[in-house]
């Protein structure tokens, strides 16, 4: 039985709620109010219609009971309670679907009301639809979002799919998007289109883009928003409307993507379930994202086609490498074939010149035959020396080089050669400190192009100049000669490889133009610079160096580059086993060598010297590279198999990586063609030093 404090309190109640039903019957807005077990007590007219439902249908219901979903009919369900407990006013915002399947959104507030205790009495609620202002809160978000892939470089097919789904999302679903990318002969491509099955997507992959096909396809080559309100009854649609009718599809339309030059990339395609236009914001929305999407799909197309350069680029070089090398092993085996017939001619020379009895006459034309082979070589010397520096194999033995003596001796190689040409060459040597930082072969080796190349264009009865002078810490070098002088237009280029000028001056003074060239490349090697000057032609030319000296205490200077190795005599006879296929060469070399007091035999193969380290002793091994029945390198290793002896190739092969075998092979050094007999015995002698053979 009620108590007189319970009629009193539901008394009370009756009155409140009747005062809010007077506030909130004249709003808008969906009103109600929940009594403490979160029952309705009261909802407004619009919410009613919106159920469809009459007051006394609601009044003592909970969601539960109104058919709400389970999970949102907990969460509401349990904020109610939260504000009889807290006293705390609550908002809150929820998704919505309508019973046609359109999504939406809410915003709900839930509001205490006191009793005059200051209990919470009922709490009453008001919710609003916000689905427009929640619309473009997405939009802004969804494209910041899209930015964000294409800067963090996500695919193409990613990018345009997340698209679309905004498209969609923005109708709350109520719509199907699609985008197609047009290629370069002129077919739509799928580029996005996750909401339509995959045979729709393949029936429409590689149509040709029409005027008279669809909407997409005839956006691409009007360049025109394309319009389609009934599916059905438009003629564009005649071949293909069953693709879209089968989906339930009614309308469609869609926009061009242009790139930045203005070139169509393709369409934005949108799909509706009824027969209508797109109304003024979808037409916004798409315009918005259709500019994301041309973003997109021209960085995808610039990534193909950088893509495509970096793969055309790396096959190119991969072919510039393979011409590199195939021309590398042409210049090695140039190189080998042309130095093995000047081996013995090279080394006849000097032993002609040490015979007595040689009539003067024929010393002449000894020294002439001298001059033009010595040429061959250097001309040999300089193709490998360009093949060096062009695949950065050329390296630099530094050492303290004294500038003035590497000069003298470049001045009396070309001594010879300026005195046939009655050529003056004086020496104006006054640099105080000419101590460089050096490789000396290298550096004697520019010197020498330059007084070479100056007594080579300075006319009979000419004067050439060296000098050097110091500024601060730098060496100065300058070559200057009276001769034919540079062409303007040549000054530019002088340092080219195989420049020479006009065609008539090359043929007047022959080479190869290789050897200012290979100056340049030393030079900057040693972190020097050369230049060339002239005030024009028949007016001569200057060649000038400069190089960074080092202090006059710094480290141990190298002997005179010009001097002869000392040729050393051994105490006891040298066992030599010469292997030798080229018979001029062998025949030669192993007379020079018995004359210079070494004990030689000869073997013209591998097999034969294999024989004879078998049955004899030796302390050295002299061995071609290139045998009829094998390799130097091979035959070394069998040899080292066998005993321990000292072995020295001899090649026309003079590339670093030649050098390299021979050292894994386990040779101790390596001569190369055409052999300056001198060197040689040095050679030998230094490895030979000590050496004893053993088993």
């Amino acid at each position: 039985m009620a108590t007189t404090a319970d009629s009193e309190l539901s008394v009370h109640l009756e009155r409140q709620v009747r005062a809010f039903e007077i506030t909130l019957s004249s709003i808008s807005d969906f009103a109600y109010i929940f009594d403490r077990a979160g029952r309705f007590l009261y909802a407004n007219r619009p919410l009613l219609d919106l159920w469809g439902l009459r007051l006394e249908d609601v009044v003592g219901k909970d969601f539960f009971d109104l058919k709400y979903p389970d999970d949102l009919a907990h969460r509401l369900q349990g904020q109610i309670e939260q504000v009889f407990q807290t006293g705390q006013r609550l908002s809150d915002e929820t998704p919505y679907s309508s019973p046609r399947g359109i999504t939406g959104y809410y915003e709900y507030i839930f509001s205490p009301v006191f009793a005059g205790d200051g209990a919470v009495e009922v709490v009453a609620g008001v919710t609003r639809e916000i689905t427009g202002r929640k619309r473009a809160e997405n939009l802004v978000d969804a494209q910041r979002k899209s930015l964000e892939m294409l800067a963090a470089g996500k695919p193409l097919g990613e990018i345009l799919t997340f698209l679309t789904g905004i498209v969609e999302e923005q109708s709350g679903n109520q719509s199907v998007a699609a985008i197609l990318l047009l290629d370069e002969e002129g077919r739509l491509r799928i580029g996005a289109g996750a909401s339509l099955p995959d045979d729709y997507n393949q029936a429409i992959d590689g149509l040709a883009a029409r005027a008279d096909l669809g909407t997409c396809s005839s956006a691409a080559v009007t360049r025109q928003v394309v319009i389609t309100p009934d599916i059905e009854n438009d003629p564009k649609w005649a071949c293909i409307k069953h693709l879209p009718l089968g989906l339930g599809l009614k309308a469609a339309w869609s926009r061009p993507i242009f790139a930045r030059d203005g070139r169509v990339l393709g369409t934005f395609g949108t799909y509706f379930r009824e027969c209508r236009r797109p109304t003024e914001r979808e037409c916004q929305v798409v315009e918005i994202l259709s500019h994301t999407a041309a973003l997109a799909i021209e960085r995808h197309r610039d990534d193909q086609e950088r893509e495509r350069l970096l793969t055309s680029e790396r096959a190119a070089h991969a072919e510039a490498d393979a011409a590199n090398r195939a021309k590398d092993k042409f210049i090695a085996v140039l190189s080998h074939e042309l130095r093995t017939p000047l081996s013995p001619v090279v080394m006849a020379i000097p032993m002609l010149e040490l015979d007595p009895d040689l009539p003067f006459k024929f010393r002449e034309d000894l020294a002439m035959i001298r001059r033009n082979i010595e040429l061959e070589v250097k001309l040999i010397d300089d193709l490998l020396d360009l093949s060096r520096i062009a695949s950065g194999k050329l390296r630099l033995e530094l050492l303290c080089v004294r500038v003035h003596d590497a000069l003298r001796h470049a001045i009396n190689i070309g001594a010879s050669d300026a005195s046939g040409k009655q050529i003056l060459i004086r020496q104006e040597l006054g640099a105080g400190n000419d101590r460089v930082a050096a490789d000396p072969a290298r550096l004697q080796q520019v010197f020498w192009n330059l007084v070479r190349n100056a007594v080579k264009f300075t006319p009979e009865g000419g004067q050439i100049t060296v000098r050097t002078w110091n500024c601060d810490a730098e060496l100065f070098v300058e070559v200057h000669d009276t001769g034919v002088g540079i062409p303007a237009e040549l000054l530019p280029r002088i340092f080219d490889a195989f420049e020479q000028g006009d065609v008539p001056t090359s043929r007047q003074f022959g080479g190869l133009g290789l050897g200012l060239a290979i100056a340049k490349a030393v030079v900057e090697m040693h972190h020097g610079t050369i230049t060339a000057a002239s005030p024009g032609p028949d007016q001569g030319a200057t060649f000038t160096i400069r190089l960074d000296t080092v202090s006059d205490r710094a480290a141990v200077e190298t002997p005179d580059p010009g001097a002869s190795p000392e040729v050393r005599h051994p105490a006891r006879q040298t066992r030599v086993l010469l292997v030798e296929d080229h018979h001029d060469t062998a025949w030669t070399l192993a007379r020079l060598l018995q004359l210079s007091g070494y004990h030689v035999r000869k073997a013209n193969d591998a097999a034969s010297a294999l024989q004879l380290v078998d049955a004899e002793q030796f302390d050295v091994v002299v061995s071609d590279i290139g045998l009829p029945d094998d390799t130097g390198y091979h035959l070394m290793q069998q040899i080292l198999q066998r005993c321990r002896i000292k072995g020295i190739a001899l090649s026309g092969y003079g590339m670093e990586d030649d050098l390299r075998k021979s050292r894994e092979a386990g040779f101790a050094d390596h001569v190369i063609k055409p052999v300056d007999i001198r060197h040689l015995q040095a050679v030998i002698d230094r490895v030979t030093n000590g050496a004893t053979r053993q088993a």
